[in-house]
């Protein structure tokens, strides 16, 4: 499976999941959560765009939500798709977001490193990556980390 594919699939299933952290979110600290999460899920469907549109530019072919639940299955990972019955502290979330941060660092890095990726796309990549970055180790490191 080409990289590209791996991370628009992991790109789309985390866009629900982190919709599905804002929506269900309760606690003290709702609002300022809330609004995070909130920025968090336009910033992923901003990164899956780019990267579809890229991929098509690549002629590899994008993913569909069916294809990506069927490629995170197909990888040795634990992908996991939030419920929209489960109800989440900002901890819980914050929890969630470190580990999906986590896996799209891994698979950006993937990405950027493969064969025959122009410079300018590993660039994109890597800018998608600074921003995750920021996010997860600094931003809202004290949250976001384990």
């Amino acid at each position: 499976m080409h990289p590209f594919r791996n991370l628009l699939a992991a790109l789309i299933l985390f866009q629900h999941n982190v919709k599905i952290l804002h929506w269900n979110l309760v606690g003290v600290d709702f609002d300022p959560v809330h609004q995070l999460l909130g920025d968090y899920y336009d910033q992923l469907g901003e990164f899956i765009d780019d990267i579809a549109e890229t991929s098509i530019q690549l002629e590899i072919p994008p993913v569909g939500l069916t294809e990506a639940f069927d490629i995170l299955n197909g990888l040795n990972d634990d992908f996991v798709a939030l419920e929209g019955k489960e109800i989440f502290t900002s901890e819980e979330s914050f929890n969630s977001l470190g580990i999906m941060f986590e896996k799209l660092l891994s698979l950006y890095e993937t990405a950027w490193n493969g064969d025959g990726v122009p410079a300018d796309v590993a660039n994109k990549l890597q800018e998608h990556a600074f921003w995750i970055r920021k996010q997860y180790k600094f931003k809202n490191a004290r949250r976001l980390q384990k």
